[in-house]
This record gives C-alpha cells, sequence and structure tokens, in this order.
C-alpha cells in the first residue's frame, strides 16, 4: 500500500503516522526505494558515469510522517519564534496574507491570539507548536532517507566518486512575522540547505551568500564537463571546495507580492529589497530607471537578525543602501542584456543561438529565418517533439510528427526554451530569442 493510502484524516495540516505504518507507507518512502533501486541497478555497470535526482516531497504541509520521527520531539518544549509581528516601518507588500495551515480542518480560519511578548492577531502557541512539531517530524523522515541513500552509495563502491548536492528549495516562516509558508522575501523564505559533497572537495563551511542558480555550472565543473556560461546563469562553487573565495558577495532572490515584482539582493550582513510599481517590472523586461520603484526595504543581520526593523531611507544606513542598490543596478543591467542578447530589434540577420547539450556528437542547433517568424531546427537525428517554455516555465505550445519549423511569429518579443526530444529518446534545450 503506498502514496497516501495510509492517511487517516482528510484536510488535516498534521497527522501523526498510524502504530505500524514505516516510511514506505507514504510517497516520500516510495521514491527513496526508487532511488536505492537505481543505484543497485547502476551497480551493475560500475564503469558507466550516471546523473541520479531524488525529489522529496516533505516538508510541505500538510506535515505527515511516521510516528517514530513525532517521537523523536517533545512538544511541550518547542520554542516558538521571538519575534511575530510585522518589522517596524515595513510596507504591506513584503507579507503574504494567506498563512499555508488556513482552510486546513485542524486550524482556526484567522489567526485572533494576543500576546503582549510575542504579536497580536497570532496563532495560539498550542497549535503553533503543532505545526512545529509536524515540520520537525517531517525533516526527520526525510532526513532519513537521505541516509538509506547515503548508505546505499557506501554499499555499491560509488561513494569514493560520486558528487553529492543536497539542497532544499526555500526556506519556510514557523511564525516569525506571523508568517507562516514561503511566500516572502525575508530571511526565512529564502534561506535554504545547500550542502555540497566533492572526491575532491575540501570540509568545511562558506558563509557568504550563495544561489541555486549556482548548482548547475557547479555540477558541470566538478564531474569535469565543459561549462556553457554563455547561455546559463549562475556561477560554479566548485573553487570553495578547493579552499578558495568567490568574487561576487551577494545574490539576489525574486518574488512577487499583491501584483509588484520584489527584488532582493543580500550581502554577508544586509538585504536589501525593492518592491517594484508592477509585477511585470523585471530585467527581462526593462532597463532599470530610478520611477520603477515602489517600496523598499532594509534589514541589518548583524544588529537585528530577527528583522525587526526596516532601514531603509534612513540617514543611517544611507551608505550601506547605496552600496547595495549600486550592485542591484549592475545585476539588474547584466540580466537585461542576458535576456536582450538576439532579441527582435529591426535586423533580421540571423543571430547565433547557443545549444546546450550536443547530443551524441551530433550537433543539433538552430537558427531563423530571414523574417524571424520561423526558428529552424537543424539535427541529423529526426525531431519527434517540441516544446516551447517561456521564463516563468509556463508551456506555450508544443509541435509533433518531426516537424522542423517551429512557427514564433505569436510570440511576444523575449527569451524562451525550446526543450526537444529526438526519437532516439534523447533530450535537449536550446535557449531561442524572439
Amino acid at each position: 500500500m503506498g502514496g497516501t493510502a495510509y492517511r487517516v484524516t482528510s484536510g488535516t495540516a498534521v497527522e501523526i503516522g498510524p502504530e505500524g505504518v514505516d516510511d514506505d507507507g507514504y510517497t516520500d518512502g516510495q521514491i527513496c526505494l526508487d532511488g536505492l533501486a537505481k543505484l543497485d541497478e547502476f551497480a551493475l555497470s560500475p564503469e558507466e558515469n550516471f546523473f541520479l535526482a531524488v525529489g522529496f516531497k516533505k516538508p510541505h504541509i500538510p506535515f505527515i510522517a511516521p510516528k517514530k520521527y513525532w517521537d523523536l520531539y517533545n512538544r511541550d518544549s518547542i520554542q516558538l519564534e521571538p519575534f511575530q509581528r510585522k518589522a517596524l516601518n515595513s510596507p504591506d507588500l513584503a507579507y503574504f496574507h494567506n498563512p499555508e495551515p488556513t482552510g486546513k480542518t485542524d486550524m482556526p480560519d484567522s489567526f485572533t491570539y494576543d500576546d503582549e511578548q510575542l504579536g497580536e492577531d497570532i496563532l495560539d502557541p498550542d497549535n503553533q507548536r503543532k505545526l512545529i512539531h509536524g515540520y520537525y517530524a517531517c525533516v526527520s523522515y526525510i532526513d532519513a532517507q537521505i541516509g538509506k541513500l547515503l548508505d546505499k552509495l557506501e554499499e555499491t563502491g560509488f561513494d569514493d566518486n560520486t558528487i553529492i548536492l543536497l539542497f532544499g528549495d526555500h526556506g519556510y516562516h514557523l511564525g516569525d512575522h506571523n508568517q507562516w509558508g514561503k511566500h516572502t522575501l525575508f530571511e526565512t523564505a529564502l534561506r535554504a540547505p545547500l550542502i555540497i559533497s566533492s572526491p575532491s572537495g575540501n570540509t568545511g563551511k562558506y558563509n557568504l551568500p550563495v544561489s541555486f542558480l549556482d548548482a548547475y555550472p557547479t555540477l558541470c565543473e566538478l564531474a569535469g564537463l565543459e561549462v556553457p556560461m554563455e547561455s546559463i546563469q549562475g556561477r560554479s562553487l566548485a573553487s570553495l571546495l578547493k579552499g578558495s573565495d568567490l568574487e561576487e558577495d551577494f545574490v539576489v532572490s525574486q518574488y512577487r507580492s499583491q501584483g509588484h515584482a520584489g527584488y532582493s539582493i543580500r550581502s554577508n550582513q544586509y538585504r536589501l529589497t525593492y518592491w517594484m510599481n508592477g509585477r511585470d517590472d523585471r530585467p527581462s523586461e526593462i532597463e532599470w530607471n530610478e520611477g520603477i520603484v515602489f517600496e523598499s526595504e532594509l534589514y541589518d543581520y548583524l544588529l537585528d537578525p530577527l528583522e525587526t526593523e526596516n532601514y531603509a531611507g534612513t540617514m543611517e544606513y544611507a551608505s550601506v543602501e547605496s552600496d547595495l542598490k549600486s550592485k542591484l543596478i549592475n545585476w539588474w543591467a547584466g540580466q537585461n542584456e542576458f535576456f536582450s542578447v538576439g532579441g527582435n530589434n529591426g535586423d533580421t540577420n540571423l543571430t547565433p543561438i547557443t545549444v546546450v547539450p550536443y547530443i551524441n556528437n551530433k550537433e543539433v542547433y538552430v537558427t531563423r529565418s530571414s523574417d524571424n517568424n520561423t526558428v529552424l531546427i537543424h539535427s541529423e537525428i529526426d525531431i519527434e517533439v517540441v516544446n516551447i517554455i517561456d521564463l516563468q516555465g509556463k508551456f506555450v505550445f508544443s509541435t509533433y510528427n518531426h516537424t522542423t519549423e517551429i512557427p514564433v511569429s505569436r510570440l511576444r518579443n523575449g527569451l524562451y526554451m525550446l526543450q526537444y526530444k529526438l526519437v532516439n529518446g534523447d533530450t535537449g534545450v536550446i535557449k531561442i530569442v524572439r
């Protein structure tokens, strides 16, 4: 019996697994079993290289895990977040007003509890501890699955020559700023696990900000593959594993709230967040100008690690804000250039378009027709299907039946990803610009 078959209740935010239900009683345990089976399969041909991605669902809400992981924690001793108010002088855009637990049958539809120390209109302490307990149990559940995969690597002999990248896609508010979920540009939502293990790497921690955009070029370099930096974003972190530092000391995150695009630049000590006038005020769409900033936030993690006060616009932090703003503007210009290369500017000459990857040493590449209305795919192996995906990952359209001429006249100007599948099963992605 698998997946959610062992779930007892419906629509709740948390659930303790019934007695006797082990890890494989839920989806993540079965995902782990699939990963273990793949490693056993790879072990049959140990001379062959492999890439294995194993993605777990927890600790996403609802917080459901086998009982043994709940038993690791005493709910009564769980500490609540000490600051559950809005930051002083912070804009309303910074907050998500539909907490993920609301709408669950075991949680109140609105938060009305007042605490002189913690905050007003917050979730009551008993339900806070209930949710946090569930989150902790799910984290331990996934930690155990990862441990099984690492044990299998050792059992198969792959542990000495396998690169491991462990990461989570985002953080999660558990009551700080009266937030429950991931939908903000605060530290708790943006900070996530990132662990890299390489046979040729050193052991240690790096305390300056890095980005998940860095994962792909890092894996390429560590695996000895060519890093196609001209067609991707991010930077390789391989040098950190060899004891060197990175040139850039900041990263940028993006999120939209209430119809406004938000960009947050994080340095070692500070975070500057700008909320733009509209949702389409993005570097892929426009060049930077001073008029696009609607609201701003600035936090100092050395003096105020809980983000209790917004220092943007104050004289005390004017030089800090100016420095971070300059870096953000330069970053914006680089993004704008990246997304604009090869764009339709009235020139109908063919523009070289980078191809990633090369399939079976047979180059797959695209050119454009002289009127810029058709993309032509060139491949020595027949094309089975082509998908066009926009920058937000939204599916635009597909073509089938070995089509090599892709009409793009109805696409708005911008960057798209052309995903193709060859008749032999090989796949690839090509960046195209309309």
